[in-house]
Order: C-alpha cells, then structure tokens, then sequence
C-alpha cells in the first residue's frame, strides 16, 4: 500500500511540474491530483509509516510538498486604504440560490452581479426579487446565468457553446462609465479537453478597455491553456487578493476553478474571495 501512495505522488507530481494539461491524458492526472490532494496522499502515506523508520522521510516529502503548495497558491498583495468606488460580484450559485442570497454573502449590493449555474425556475420568486429592488435591473439568461445591475443591461448577447457550456455578452455602465462583460460557465465534465474549450470561450471576447470577464472555467488557474490569455488579460485575484488561489471546494483550498479577468487598463483596489456554506464555490467581490 505505502510503495502504491509513494508511486502515486511521484506521478501526479512529476506530472504537475512537467506535463500539467498539455494533453489530454495528462490533464486528467492534473485535474484530478491538484497539490492539495496530493499533499493528503503523501500525508496519508507518512500516517501508514508513523511507526516505520521511515516516517522521517515520508515527514520530508509531505513538507517539501506543503511549502511548494504554499508557495503555488497563497497569494499576498500589499492594499493600500483607499476608498471603493465601485464593485463588481461573481459567484457560482450552484443551481439553488438566488440574488438575495448572493446580496447576503456578500454583505453589499454591488454595481455588478454575475451568478452562474444559476437555474432559478421559480419565476415568482424572481418576480418579487425584481419588485423589491425595482430600481435596478435583473436579467437571467440561457436559463442559467443570472445578472443584475444597478444600471440597464445593454446589448445582451447569449452564447451557447459547445460540450453544454454556455457564455453571455453584455454592457452596462458602473458610475457613468461603460464596460463589456463576458459571463462564462464551461461544463465540469473532465472527458471535455479544456484547450478547445477556452479557445472557444475567449475566441469571443474582444480585447477593448474596461472589459471584464467572469466564470466559473472548471480550469485551474495553473493550467497551460491560461497562458495566452495572461498577456491579454490581468487575472484579478492574483493581482489584488489575498489568500488561497483556490475558490472549490466547500470551503476547502483544493482547485482554482473560477476566476476573474480584466482589461489591463482597468486599476483593481481590492479582491476578496468569500467563503461559505451556501455554495461548494467561493463567491469572488472586486473592487474598483
């Protein structure tokens, strides 16, 4: 059992650190064994060995393997006091929660409120959501992705992709100035190779000032299919959050799989990662 864990963290971390999802095969093992799962196997393996002589070693790897995580995925920013302007909300509402729900976790009602895997059916509960902020504007698109505004949603532009993935275009002004999001829901089904994919998803996206794009990609950030996208695009926790990469799952550091991405003229003042119990992803507040 202790040479099969052994043999299994060598694998998946060897292919971490060289191979990542460059094919297909590949990225299932990344997809599947992130640092965190492999770091519980390598503890796992050091719990089976406690009595062993070998327990000092399996102690080594097991930290080696920690400090590398650590190193990966928590991310630390220096924010200066500064007054919000404006903010902007992405969550995923994991088919079963709502705006008000989404307003409760975040403790504000934002300029911008992106849910995806929103499948509301209830239309009379969203019909008294609509009636108790009549001022502003909601809009649920493909039946799955739900926006809300303080401004009118302007030039609505739904996309449905292929593998049962879906994306929405759309403006809206955030004080007085306008700006293009891009809503992205890519299906978590790992027998889908995320390379075409994402090629799929950003091949929609035009590269202009005050553009935003948020989703829930089912794609670590890490992945190699990121990389053409960096020199296009800021990604918005790295740049100012604070804390683990990772928003999946429970509360539990274990994949970065939604993420925000912005037009590099845009100045970010602050990137929280909120996590809670109403949804197994955690919901992501930028600041502008």
């Amino acid at each position: 059992m202790s040479r099969l864990l052994s043999l299994l963290v060598l694998i998946s971390l060897v292919n971490y650190i060289v191979f990542k999802d460059v094919i297909y095969l590949s990225s299932l093992i990344f997809y599947v064994f992130p640092l965190p799962v492999i770091l519980g196997v390598s503890f796992l393996n050091l719990m089976l060995n406690i009595k062993t002589k070998k327990k000092v070693f399996y102690a080594f790897i097991s930290i080696l393997i920690l400090v590398f995580w650590m190193y990966k995925s928590y991310i630390v920013n220096h924010i200066e006091d500064v007054n919000v302007e404006s903010e902007v909300v992405y969550w995923n509402a994991a088919k079963k929660r709502s705006f008000i729900d989404a307003f409760a976790v975040s403790e504000t009602i934002p300029d911008v409120l992106v849910l995806v895997e929103y499948d509301q059916t209830d239309k009379q509960l969203l019909n008294k959501i609509k009636s108790k902020f009549a001022k502003y504007h909601f809009k649920v698109i493909h039946g799955k992705i739900g926006v809300f505004s303080k401004c009118r949603i302007r030039n609505i532009v739904p996309i449905k992709m292929g593998n049962n993935s879906f994306m929405v275009k759309f403006k809206t002004k955030i004080k007085n100035k306008e700006f293009s999001f891009y809503a992205i829901d890519i299906t978590a089904n790992i027998k889908f190779f995320r390379k075409h994919m994402l090629e799929e998803a950003f091949g929609y996206v035009i590269t202009t000032k005050n553009t935003i794009i948020v989703g829930d990609f089912n794609t670590p950030y890490e992945s190699l299919h990121f990389e053409m996208y960096r020199q296009r695009f800021k990604h918005a926790f790295t740049e100012k959050g604070n804390g683990f990469l990772e928003t999946w799952m429970w509360n539990l550091p274990i994949l970065s799989l939604d993420h925000v991405w912005v037009s590099k003229d845009l100045k970010l003042r602050m990137v929280n990662k909120i996590n809670t119990w109403e949804s197994d992803h955690a919901m992501l507040k930028i600041q502008l």
